[in-house]
């Protein structure tokens, strides 16, 4: 995490995995924080997971992403 302005922050993250040729599995997200005060922020970001897998005669191909919204309270 990056932070242009003292209270914004932007990230970006992105994992993977092979078996072979018999399946991988892809994770990519990113997106910015505002931190409103010490103890609480808001954050937004964007994830595309894709799952592919071979096994015996069936397979699975599988893309989820989307957009979601979360907060952070810290005591």
């Amino acid at each position: 995490e990056v932070y242009p302005l003292a209270r914004l922050g932007l990230f970006a993250e992105a994992k993977g995995s092979t078996i072979g040729s018999k399946a991988s599995v892809w994770d990519v997200s990113g997106g910015l924080s505002v931190h409103l005060t010490r103890n609480f922020s808001l954050m937004g970001r964007y994830r595309l997971s894709d799952y592919d897998v071979e096994f015996s005669d069936s397979e699975i191909d599988l893309k989820v992403g989307g957009l979601f919204f979360g907060g952070t309270v810290r005591f």
